[in-house]
């Protein structure tokens, strides 16, 4: 971690960080501005190969006359509160028939002092106003004001609350917990990274989430499988399009798999996310797109999946003789001699569709 101190009311939304290292590269690079409202990870990569990843956490010095929450926490439920700034409100969002009547906080503060203070216990049935006092006596009034979910509620926690940012680098060893509208809990070990394009890039990120091997389970009534996504839907305020789309294609088309899916609520690091839309990935399975089992090395004669894609967003991407950009999205291991296998079979059918034109 690297902590850096600026001066009172510094901007900190888009600071330019001007970096030395003794490594071969930098993700993202020196003199690119960044927002570090929130922690931002510096990957440095070594001429081997191998990546050293920091954490730049950027905070400004504090005024006289500054007053404000910064953290409210219940370490006995493991969920943080969404601090709206502009509104003075904080949101609390728990799972159904959770008990709140008695629920210590930890509440971390800029200012002279708070009430009710930090670690008291309180009912929280209610919306609980906190009173923060800045050194020069003035104040601010936060509301807290906690919600219990009518959805799943899906908890997944990070080492050493490692942000998830990059969506090529998977974070292993998290773990999950997952709450159904009923009480019961399912939980283990996941790797998470950040997944999409444009998406990826908005404030809301989506993710990719991968069970272990031999461990996969059906989540929510869903058929078991390792693979799955999380959608952020940011783009979508109605959170409806995704699910509408996939309802028509199961009710409409005559395939014979389309992903299902679930609405949840999601918390990372114990920090609240929002809705996400726990989605099926498009993979080869019996229970997904149920064709010959993935091609490899030792199968060079199993199926694989690949779509046109003009970003070239997966880890293998080729594009034809005739300029067509193809990414390969199963499998996702690299295998540069399947890869070849893949690329050329491909060449084939669009030599073939030309020749018969």
């Amino acid at each position: 971690m690297i902590l850096i101190e600026v001066p009172a009311g510094t901007d900190i939304s888009s600071l330019i960080p001007a970096i030395s290292h003794t490594g071969k590269s930098i993700h993202p690079d020196s003199g690119v501005a960044q927002d570090f409202s929130e922690p931002v990870i510096y990957s440095v990569t070594a001429a081997d190969g191998s990546v050293q990843q920091y954490i730049v956490e950027v905070k400004p010095a504090i005024s006289d006359s500054d007053k404000a929450i910064t953290d409210f926490y219940l370490p006995g439920l493991k969920t943080r509160g969404l601090i709206v700034e502009n509104a003075k409100e904080i949101y609390v969002v728990l799972p159904n028939k959770s008990d709140i009547k008695s629920v210590r906080s930890i509440v971390k503060y800029i200012g002279k002092s708070i009430s009710p203070g930090s670690t008291e216990i309180l009912d929280f049935t209610h919306p609980v106003q906190y009173t923060v006092t800045a050194l020069d006596g003035s104040h601010s009034i936060y509301s807290v004001i906690v919600k219990e979910s009518d959805l799943p509620v899906l908890y997944i926690n990070t080492p050493n609350s490692v942000p998830v940012s990059s969506k090529e680098v998977w974070i292993e060893g998290a773990s999950y917990k997952l709450i159904d509208e009923s009480g019961s809990i399912f939980s283990g070990r996941v790797s998470i990274k950040g997944r999409g394009n444009t998406t990826i890039e908005m404030p809301k990120t989506p993710f990719t989430i991968k069970l272990p091997k031999n461990d996969d389970k059906p989540f929510l009534g869903m058929p078991s499988h390792r693979n799955w996504v999380l959608l952020a839907n940011y783009s979508d305020k109605s959170l409806l399009r995704t699910d509408v789309a996939l309802k028509l294609g199961e009710i409409l088309d005559n395939l014979k798999w389309t992903p299902r899916s679930r609405h949840i609520v999601l918390f990372l690091n114990e920090n609240y996310q929002g809705a996400y839309q726990l989605v099926e990935q498009v993979k080869i399975a019996p229970n997904r797109v149920n064709i010959a089992p993935s091609i490899s090395s030792a199968h060079p004669t199993g199926g694989y999946l690949v779509e046109v894609d003009e970003r070239k967003g997966e880890l293998f991407n080729f594009v034809t003789k005739r300029g067509v950009k193809i990414s390969c999205k199963d499998p996702d291991e690299n295998l540069e001699d399947v890869f070849e296998n893949i690329k050329s079979n491909i060449q084939i059918v669009e030599d073939v569709c030309k020749t018969r034109r």
